[in-house]
């Protein structure tokens, strides 16, 4: 069956139109800048809907099977008239064909990880433990010690996966205490141990388990760092519950009886594995805990979580193969590069504002794991206001810094949409996303202007924290700075 393409000029107002019936049903329409809405139409070329949803995908699609459809997205308008988002008319970008299709999904954490308790958390989150395990023990060690971090991790957290539980006391998937979190947030560690964020157990309950494995991977860093040696999986648990057992043999006694620590644990005391239930059984008790009672539940959780691994296993998160992605000039799900490259400035100017292809690949990981995860959250009320930046580009810009990460396509500046607050997209960002840099742009203590923030795709993001604020003379100054993300 040929498609069919409606002969609609790219650029032009729509206006949406609907029965008297349809108007007492649907009483308001919004179509915002920035959403994406999907347009449609059967074998009679005259036959065009518009989709209300501005997530449509194309799973939603198929069910639908139409013979052709594009996507619209609704163009953003001059700041004077942004906030009157309900006029009749809209300016909107007609994107070219999609071809639908059905992605082919391969799970690589499945398939090639095989991390027990792999059905407890995400593709993401099973995807970071990796990453951050290549990066303390290397590459060759990754999925050994990846294993044995899952197997710490359900002890610690009764196999729940739950980066709140134990609040308000030790917090979190390694049970962080207030005297880990102390150290870790001492100002003589300049930011390697909590990524410049001096970060509370009220922040780790909020957080996600994958942005939480970032301060897990900063509390094994600094025990790294201090002389510890983790190279297997009772000093990993050790250097979590008893620091001081790490690299001791398993006769050490981590704790004795008429201590605190003691009472706390007692169950452990006298436990032992049986190796046919696999279960564990109690037997008399010591009045002591040495390091090797924490084998039997060791082995019990590995048992379990081997048991557990394939089971309701969440499907892998998928960047489009090039085949997949839509061909309307996107270069992630969300962002177009229209709205990469698009600058008042090279207009202005006449100058040209295009990203090499190294440029491209970065503005597109920024894509992906900032702007993307941004509209989804906060219902594509946001607005990119500048993203890529060439060298003749920012040479007009006063005041523009000549190492910008706009430069290199690893930065964006993004401006809200209402009822969306700027400082409610920064506290999304540190709290939950990873990123190199980002900076509270001017305004006062409630909210800033607008958001940059920046992303390096190599992976190494140092989390950093500005703000910006003009002095007395009007100029611009960058300092430090920390936001309390509780509030």
């Amino acid at each position: 069956m040929n498609r069919v393409k409606p002969h609609l000029p790219r650029f032009f107002y729509f206006t949406l139109e609907r029965t008297e019936k349809e108007k007492e049903k649907y009483e308001q329409v919004f179509l915002y800048p920035g959403n994406y809405h999907t347009l449609w139409c059967s074998n009679d070329r005259n036959m065009i809907e518009l989709s209300d949803d501005a997530k449509t995908t194309n799973e939603n699609l198929l069910n639908k099977n139409p013979n052709y459809y594009t996507q619209l997205k609704i163009a953003a308008e001059p700041e004077k008239q942004r906030r009157s988002l309900h006029c009749a008319a809209k300016p909107v970008i007609i994107g070219e064909s999609v071809v639908v299709k059905k992605k082919k999904t391969r799970c690589e954490c499945k398939a090639e990880y095989k991390l027990p308790w792999a059905n407890k958390i995400s593709c993401a989150d099973r995807t970071k433990i990796v990453k951050i395990c290549a990066e303390l023990w290397g590459e060759n060690k990754k999925l050994e010690m990846a294993r044995e971090l899952m197997i710490c991790i359900a002890m610690e957290t009764g196999e729940t996966f739950n980066p709140a539980i134990g609040y308000p006391n030790a917090t979190g998937l390694i049970q962080l205490t207030d005297i880990a979190i102390t150290e870790m947030n001492k100002t003589r560690h300049k930011g390697k141990y909590n990524g410049g964020i001096n970060f509370t157990k009220d922040n780790l309950k909020e957080m996600t388990v994958e942005r939480q494995l970032d301060f897990v991977k900063y509390y094994f860093q600094m025990n790294l760092d201090n002389g510890k040696t983790v190279s297997n999986a009772l000093d990993m648990y050790m250097c979590i519950w008893c620091p001081a057992a790490v690299g001791k043999d398993n006769n050490y006694v981590c704790y004795q009886r008429g201590t605190s620590a003691y009472t706390g644990n007692l169950s452990i005391d006298g436990e032992t594995y049986d190796e046919k239930t696999h279960k564990i059984k109690a037997t008399s008790k010591k009045g002591h805990i040495t390091k090797g009672d924490l084998l039997p539940r060791y082995k019990e959780k590995k048992w379990n979580g081997e048991l557990m691994m394939w089971m309701n296993i969440s499907k892998c998160s998928e960047s489009p193969s090039e085949e997949e992605t839509p061909k309307d000039g996107m270069v992630s799900k969300y962002l177009s590069y229209t709205e990469a490259v698009s600058s008042d400035t090279a207009t202005r100017h006449k100058l040209d504002n295009s990203p090499t292809k190294e440029h491209l690949e970065n503005i597109k990981a920024l894509g992906y794991n900032i702007y993307d995860k941004l509209y989804e959250q906060f219902n594509g009320n946001i607005i990119p206001s500048s993203v890529y930046r060439s060298d003749a580009v920012n040479a007009e810009i006063k005041g523009a810094s000549t190492t910008s990460q706009h430069l290199n396509g690893e930065a964006m500046d993004i401006d809200n949409i209402s009822p969306t607050k700027n400082k409610n997209i920064y506290k999304y960002i540190i709290n939950n996303l990873e990123y190199d840099q980002i900076i509270w742009e001017y305004g006062d203590e409630e909210n800033p202007e607008w958001v940059h923030v920046s992303y390096k795709k190599d992976g190494n993001n140092r989390y950093k924290q500005t703000r910006a604020i003009r002095d007395e003379n009007k100029q611009t100054k960058y300092i430090d700075f920390n936001i309390k993300l509780d509030k």
